[in-house]
């Protein structure tokens, strides 16, 4: 079985890149809403535009990320028992920045979990600069989702599981995915899209079921 995780708003209480870009950027997140149903790199280069004109250093983001978000209640445990599990295969794929993400997950405790995502480097100037993973155009969607990624990692008749909460999952829980649980704006999208899914606060709920799935497929 792949498991496939989204990192931001889905393994976090909240979306860190959003969390930084309003403390040291919110200029840049006056025009969020009306971009909320666009694609979600749209979002992501928002956000992370704002961040770079800020000037803020990235000692200091990452220290403020580490203070202000909290994993979901259950993912380290989540991820421990996915790890020892035979048959099991997961991945944080993510259309967020790993230099952000890696600091969350060490302090959080996990380890171990392959992450998929953006970058963010500094350049010589000491500007924070967005880098974007080159992916295909999605016949579905129009954007580059995470669909590529998943086609890439799935084996031959691998189920294919679908943990998120956004517009970057959209795509994949409607087109590519088995099975699908979901938080957050994920589920109004599903919903109107007539797409069965498992709606879940913790990953506690995830693992139960994920669980007692398992082990009567």
């Amino acid at each position: 079985m792949l498991i496939i995780c989204d990192f931001d708003g889905t393994a976090t209480e909240i979306e860190p890149l959003e969390f930084l870009a309003w403390k040291f950027a919110p200029e840049s997140m006056k025009l969020y809403d009306d971009l909320v149903h666009n694609d979600s790199g749209n979002l992501y280069s928002l956000m992370a535009a704002g961040l770079a004109e800020s000037n803020v250093g990235p000692e200091v983001l990452i220290k403020t990320l580490v203070e202000g978000v909290a994993l979901r209640a259950g993912f380290r445990e989540f991820c421990e028992r996915i790890q020892e599990a035979d048959g099991h295969r997961l991945f944080i794929v993510s259309a967020g920045f790993e230099q952000l993400i890696q600091p969350l997950m060490m302090a959080g405790g996990v380890s171990g979990v392959e992450v998929i995502s953006n970058e963010i480097r500094v350049d010589a100037s000491g500007t924070i600069v967005a880098h974007y993973r080159p992916l295909p155009i999605c016949d579905e969607c129009g954007t580059t989702c995470k669909r590529a990624d998943i086609r890439r990692l799935q084996r031959e008749g691998e189920r294919v599981v679908l943990i998120g909460d956004g517009l970057s999952d959209r795509c994949a829980a409607i087109h590519q995915a088995d099975t699908v649980y979901a938080t957050g704006i994920l589920c109004g999208f599903l919903d109107q899209a007539g797409v069965a899914y498992h709606p879940f606060e913790t990953f506690n709920e995830v693992l139960a079921h994920l669980s007692v799935a398992s082990a009567s497929a």
